[in-house]
């Protein structure tokens, strides 16, 4: 019967944390009074789960080893054989099934193993109406009064010969003469932490919007590929080594970077007519990193552009690809 070692990587780390919590026979009771209480290693559906009980489990499993042998069913008379589910994340996953699988598979299911790595393209315009641009596109007597609200809009571009995807999560807040207590309205309305300090420019007569882009990238990139590193390591084993197209470079790329910079940039530029839709025609204010950009009544979507380039306004692939 065949065995698959898998590593118990943050069970080995969460038995040697335990294990260092541990007094020794050595130690004596603290005179100052009792530290805070830290908040439990271990949960299970948000219960604790007491370090002792979560050794044992670690010990049973693992057999005290930094790996561990789990057999699979071999396979059956009418083709069904046994699976195992990684589902580490990411980068931890395909680290797993490399240092696991890469002395066992050959041809075309090692040559793909750690290819096809994707995230998102994100970007973000905040932007500050009055409440009459608002009222301007809507029935008279539509707005009564000012609250929190959420918008998905999907969009897509033919770029390269092909349909490229990407889509808007706008978030928006007005609110009344909130006295004292704008804080806790705010925390109260606003469904990201992220955007709590430009919501804060709002006020009973002005509303903050944010229009999030998320694009699609090109799949298959060969910029794009998890390898393990041949000289760095974690618990004994070869480190994951992360390479990803960068479409915010302005250097060369492969084809499929190239075409994520041509997506970028239509998402972009709709997100900047999303934005004039919401204006009405006004003028309004853009707001970027605690400044306040003015924009005139009658803009277009290049003025936007002048005004604030994409680039200012742009995520790293970083913050969507978790390391």
């Amino acid at each position: 019967m065949k065995a698959i070692r898998f590593l118990v990587v943050g069970a080995a780390l969460a038995l040697t944390l335990a294990a260092c919590n541990k007094p020794t026979a050595t130690d004596k009771p603290a005179a100052a009074p009792a530290a805070p209480v830290k908040p439990p290693l271990v949960t299970v559906n948000g219960k604790p789960i007491s370090s002792d009980l979560f050794e044992d489990y670690v010990k049973a499993v693992t057999k005290g080893k930094a790996s561990s042998e789990i057999f699979l069913t071999p396979p059956r008379g009418d083709g069904r054989q046994g699976a195992v589910v990684i589902a580490l994340g990411t980068i931890e996953s395909t680290r797993l099934a490399l240092s696991t699988f890469k002395d066992s598979l050959a041809g075309r299911a090692a040559s793909r193993m750690g290819k096809n790595l994707i995230a998102h393209l994100r970007s973000n315009l905040n932007l500050r109406v009055s409440k009459a641009s608002i009222e301007a596109n809507l029935p008279a007597g539509a707005v009564k009064h000012l609250e929190a609200s959420a918008l998905l809009v999907k969009a897509k571009k033919s770029i390269g010969g092909k349909d490229r995807y990407f889509h808007f999560q706008i978030t928006a807040s007005g609110l009344g003469k909130l006295g004292v207590e704008s804080e806790a309205e705010l925390f109260k309305k606003i469904p990201t932490l992220e955007h709590l300090e430009t919501m804060l420019q709002a006020d009973d007569t002005h509303v903050v919007i944010t229009i999030r882009g998320i694009g699609e990238m090109t799949p298959k990139n060969p910029d794009s590929f998890i390898t393990l590193s041949t000289n760095k390591q974690d618990f004994d084993r070869a480190q994951a080594e992360v390479h990803i197209g960068n479409a915010r470079w302005s250097g060369p790329g492969s084809a499929e970077t190239e075409i994520d910079k041509l997506t970028w940039n239509a998402m972009d530029e709709a997100s900047d007519q999303i934005a004039l839709i919401f204006a009405g025609g006004k003028a309004f204010e853009l707001l970027n990193k605690n400044r306040l950009i003015p924009i005139a009544a009658g803009a277009t979507a290049a003025d936007l552009k002048a005004k604030l380039p994409y680039d200012a306004r742009r995520d790293d692939l970083g913050l969507t690809v978790r390391f």
